[in-house]
């Protein structure tokens, strides 16, 4: 339905075959509330809520047999609250005030459970301590943020834990590899 030359009204969008694909309502050619996606399976997709065009209330995607893919909050557009999103192989998990990475954040191996990265944000800005870890639970990259620049000692390990390469950094520059140091 069109209202003066724009969506005005639910909208719904089929596969082929007659399956719905999606389903929500337009106002002045923008989405507003509850939209719906679904796989070609029938098993719903993706949920969200929109006012005025922005996503507004919770959020959540699924896989095709029905697994949460991602669940979290937006307000006005924003992403707000906790988080959790599974990518590929990975679970990450975090906050986000006004749509920007805050507080401590994990992402950890979906088939083990074991730990993949822990690092804290500010403002979407990495601060403190981060490390990456091997699938098999080893440390693989350690090293510290200030103020969203790397600084200090890092190390990079190898599969069995042994340090293979150290880089010192100050403010973001690294100025040593393993002892020498880099000319800039």
């Amino acid at each position: 339905y069109y209202k003066q030359g724009k969506k005005d009204s639910i909208w719904k969008y089929y596969y082929l075959d007659g399956r719905i694909k999606q389903k929500g309502k337009f106002k002045s050619n923008v989405p507003d509330q509850e939209w719906s996606w679904w796989y070609n399976n029938n098993q719903l997709k993706r949920k969200e809520t929109y006012v005025n065009g922005k996503e507004n209330g919770f959020v959540y995607e699924y896989d095709s047999s029905g697994g949460i893919l991602t669940k979290g909050k937006y307000v006005f557009g924003d992403r707000e609250g906790e988080w959790y999103y599974i990518i590929n192989d990975y679970m990450e998990e975090g906050s986000y005030i006004g749509g920007m990475k805050t507080g401590k954040w994990k992402t950890t191996y979906v088939n083990t459970n074991k730990t993949k990265f822990t690092g804290e944000y500010l403002n979407d800005i990495p601060i403190g301590e981060h490390l990456e870890y091997y699938s098999n639970g080893k440390i693989k990259l350690q090293g510290k943020y200030d103020n969203g620049k790397k600084t200090g000692e890092w190390k990079k390990y190898n599969l069995n834990g042994e340090i293979i390469v150290t880089y010192l950094y100050k403010k973001g520059i690294e100025i040593k590899r393993d002892g020498f140091k880099i000319k800039q």
